[in-house]
């Protein structure tokens, strides 16, 4: 009788274990196929000062200045009115993953009283993926302050290639 346990023991082992993984391949869900498509989109920014932009000749300092990872992508030396979008389309020279956009902006000291009063200046700047606003940050002039300049971040996505594999976003 024990030899016939001795012998039963292993078979039901191995028994067991096939039909576990016969099981397995029997109920393993279907890979996903992800779809993905190269970035297309077109970047932009987009400006909005709430008070009157001007520059000052003497110093050859231009009332809008706008630089895009060091290199200037605008400058305007003519007054800006108060509430006139400024579009910067298309941005060009956006990386994958940090981008940074320096802004700096010389408000009018000829402002009357009433207007000061009435809204505090500022300078709204938002950067878009197409029609998907991606980044946006407002910079508010400081009392007694002429000027501001300021720095906006925003990532941009990977773009994929052709010779890259695609997964399904497993990593360990």
């Amino acid at each position: 009788m024990r030899l016939v346990f001795a012998a039963l023991i292993p078979l039901i082992l191995f028994g067991g274990v096939a039909a576990y993984v016969e099981f397995t391949d029997r109920v393993r869900p279907e890979p996903v196929n992800l779809e993905t498509r190269l970035d297309d989109q077109a970047w932009s920014v987009r400006l909005y000062p709430t008070a009157q932009l001007e520059g000052d000749a003497d110093f050859d300092e231009p009332s809008l200045r706008v630089q895009f990872h060091g290199q200037p992508v605008f400058a305007d030396s003519e007054p800006v009115a108060a509430g006139r979008e400024i579009r910067i389309d298309p941005l060009q020279g956006v990386r994958a993953e940090q981008n940074s956009l320096f802004v700096q902006a010389t408000f009018s000291a000829t402002d009357s009283a009433d207007e000061k009063s009435a809204q505090p200046a500022a300078l709204r700047v938002q950067v878009f993926r197409g029609p998907q606003q991606r980044a946006e940050r407002t910079f508010w002039k400081a009392e007694g302050r002429a000027s501001i300049s300021g720095e906006i971040k925003f990532s941009a996505p990977r773009a994929v290639t052709g010779d890259e594999p695609h997964d399904a976003g497993e990593h360990p």
